[in-house]
């Protein structure tokens, strides 16, 4: 099992910052490297909807080039 927020990350991602898409693309990158084939992500949907959480993850899964 992977958890997406490494150890000593704690809150929430500003978003709006230069280097928060760059943050996932690396993780998601490494995962790539991996051969991982499956993030699950949880606690997406509360005590908020991360919606934008959700597409800066989905825009770095396309970048690596897998499905």
């Amino acid at each position: 099992m992977v958890w997406a927020r490494p150890a000593g990350i704690v809150g929430e991602m500003l978003f709006d910052h230069p280097g928060a898409q760059a943050y996932y693309d690396d993780l998601f990158q490494m995962y790539a490297d991996w051969g991982v084939d499956f993030i699950k992500a949880d606690d997406m949907l509360r005590p908020a909807y991360h919606e934008r959480e959700i597409a800066m993850m989905r825009r770095a899964i396309d970048k690596t080039g897998r499905p």
